[in-house]
């Protein structure tokens, strides 16, 4: 499954996986599947949740279950606060009568 405002896909290893948004595989079991997230442009991968799988690398799970494993993609874009200033001008008008 896969969380966040951002997007991305993940692969597995042995071969089977590679989905968007949410995608089952079976896997035989006790047989160890490494998940690989890849974020697409403008996009970030932050972490993986469930199934035993945490921080932002790969993810390695023996499916002697039915885990449910997300990963999370943030965008990199969105509203940009623009600082804008105005140049600092002193000047000094002399006036001789």
């Amino acid at each position: 499954m896969l969380a966040g405002n951002g997007t991305g896909v993940v692969r597995s290893d042995p071969l089977g996986l590679d989905c968007g948004d949410m995608c089952t595989k079976e896997f035989p079991v006790a047989r160890a599947v490494v998940l690989s997230a890849f974020a697409d442009e403008g996009s970030v991968f932050n972490g993986w949740s469930g199934g035993g799988c945490t921080g932002d690398r790969t993810c390695v799970v023996t499916p002697n279950a039915a885990p449910t494993i997300t990963a999370t993609f943030s965008s990199l874009t969105g509203p940009v606060a623009w600082l804008k200033t105005q140049p600092q001008v002193t000047a000094t008008d002399a006036c001789s009568i």
